[in-house]
């Protein structure tokens, strides 16, 4: 089964709606279009997640300012080594070069050891990913730039900008 590598967020004015890439270490990419109402509610299921897990506790903050942290310095360190390197490897979009629109979301917590993280379209194949506090954090601040880009009315993600 393949890991997921590297998780990018970007904004399209055209179609006003972000872009989320899904790299895994094969060489596959999924590309997804995510709408503010979908982006209101992934933000929001994904908070809960964080807030539910047992090893979540004060330090919250400490957590966060390490993962932006990391975050920053591997933006830097792909944009300096090579983000191309893995782009001109790219053997694979298993559901197309065009983006998929989602519409359904779903957090199963129940699976294992860590949340999944289903997304879908209203009709044909979505993806569904396991994801780590880590991976959870990532994808937010991933979420905080798009928004912020967006210049989207919401609120509660904007707080966290």
């Amino acid at each position: 089964m393949p890991r997921l590598r590297q998780m990018e967020v970007g904004y399209n004015p055209i179609h006003d709606r972000l872009i989320l890439f899904l790299h895994m270490d094969d060489f596959t990419e999924y590309r997804f279009w995510l709408t503010r109402r979908y982006v209101k509610y992934l933000w929001q299921g994904l908070k809960q997640q964080l807030e539910a897990d047992p090893n979540h506790d004060a330090n919250q903050e400490e957590e966060i300012q390490r993962v932006n942290q990391a975050f920053n310095q591997e933006q830097t360190a792909r944009h300096e080594t090579g983000a191309q390197q893995f782009t001109n490897r790219l053997q694979n979009t298993p559901l197309g070069q065009e983006p998929i629109l989602l519409c359904r979301l779903q957090i199963k917590t129940d699976v294992g050891p860590y949340p999944v993280l289903c997304m879908h379209p209203h009709q044909g194949q979505g993806m569904e990913i396991a994801m780590n506090r880590m991976m959870i954090h990532s994808l937010l601040r991933l979420i905080v730039d798009g928004v912020a880009k967006a210049d989207w009315d919401l609120p509660q993600i904007a707080s966290h900008c």
